[in-house]
C-alpha cells in the first residue's frame, strides 16, 4: 500500500487505536505537506514583498518630486514645470492605479497567513508524534483534528504562482 492510498483510506486507519506504521505514516505525510506549502508559501510572501517595494518606491519617489516641483514658482519655467507637474500627475496616478490592482502587499500579507498556519499545524502534528504513545491523544481525534485543519488551511489559501513552483522543484 503506498502512502496515497493511505491517505484515501485514513479515514479507516485513524479509527483504529493502534499507533502502527501505517498510521505514523499518514501522519508523516500530512506533516511532509504542511513543511512544503509552508516553506513555498513563505517563498510567495518574499516574492510578491519584492515587488511590492519596486512597484511603490518610484511611486513614492515620483510623489515627493511632485512635492518639490509644486513648491517651486518661478514666472520664467512656469509653463515648463506645469508639464513637468501634469506628466508627474499622471504617471503617479497610474502607478497607483496598477499598484492597487495587481495587489502585491495584500497578495505577500496572505501568504504569509496560510505559511504561518501551516507551519503551526506541523507542529502541532510534529508534538503529537514525539510525545510517549501513552500521552498521545487518540488516533481517531488527532486524524479529524488535523485533517479538518489542513482543508480548512487549504479552501483558503492563495495559489502559488506556477513559475515560483518551477524554481522550487524539490518540493
Amino acid at each position: 500500500m503506498n502512502l496515497e492510498e493511505k491517505t484515501v483510506v485514513g479515514s479507516e486507519i485513524a479509527y483504529s487505536e493502534d499507533w502502527n506504521e501505517d498510521v505514523k505514516a499518514i501522519f508523516n505525510f500530512y506533516l511532509d505537506k504542511c513543511k512544503r506549502k509552508a516553506f513555498l508559501h513563505s517563498y510567495a510572501v518574499v516574492y510578491y514583498k519584492k515587488w511590492y517595494k519596486l512597484t511603490t518606491l518610484p511611486l513614492l519617489i515620483i510623489s515627493s518630486m511632485l512635492t518639490a516641483t509644486s513648491a517651486y514658482n518661478t514666472t520664467a519655467n512656469t509653463n515648463y514645470i506645469s508639464i513637468i507637474i501634469s506628466i508627474l500627475s499622471g504617471v503617479l496616478t497610474a502607478g497607483h492605479s496598477i499598484t492597487s490592482f495587481l495587489e502585491y502587499g495584500e497578495r505577500a500579507n496572505d501568504h504569509l497567513i496560510t505559511s504561518n498556519a501551516y507551519s503551526n499545524l506541523q507542529r502541532s502534528i510534529e508534538m503529537e508524534l514525539h510525545i510517549p504513545i501513552r500521552d498521545r491523544n487518540s488516533i481517531k481525534f488527532n486524524f479529524e483534528v488535523f485533517s479538518r485543519e489542513f482543508a480548512s488551511i487549504e479552501s483558503s489559501e492563495r495559489l502559488i504562482p506556477a513559475h515560483l513552483m518551477k524554481n522550487k522543484k524539490k518540493y
